[in-house]
């Protein structure tokens, strides 16, 4: 069950988005909160903390339905336009996502974005003696 509400996500991306991306977006977020909350072991994260990383991360949803980018350029004959990703993939697509990773205290949603850029990337701990 979510916590937020498409007015609220609609107040951070205000035009560009159907009220059916809001709900496919309020959707995911919750089910990646859920998901979230089941790894807090240790209660981490508050009710609070939840709504706001849900809201964030529906805006993040929501802003891949509306936008492509910015410009990164444009052809008049026959009317091109060519757009590019500046922030990153997954989580870090768009400054909501970036909000999002950075109100998880968890780690949880980092773990998430890093997984997304090294897929397959293996972890080693050194110790000095």
């Amino acid at each position: 069950m979510s916590r937020i509400s498409a007015s609220q996500v609609e107040v951070l991306i205000p035009k560009g988005v159907t009220p059916g991306q809001f709900s496919m977006a309020i959707e995911s977020a919750s089910f990646i909160v859920d998901e979230l909350l089941a790894a807090d072991t240790a209660a981490v994260i508050s009710s609070s903390g939840a709504v706001q990383i849900e809201l964030y991360l529906a805006a993040h949803f929501a802003e891949l339905f509306s936008t492509q980018g910015p410009l990164s350029s444009t052809k008049l004959g026959s009317s091109e336009d060519a757009f590019h990703n500046i922030y990153g993939s997954g989580l870090k697509a768009t400054r909501f996502g970036q909000h999002a990773v950075q109100l998880d205290r968890t780690g949880y949603l980092a773990a998430q974005v890093n997984r997304v850029i090294t897929p397959g990337l293996l972890t080693a701990v050194f110790r000095v003696v």
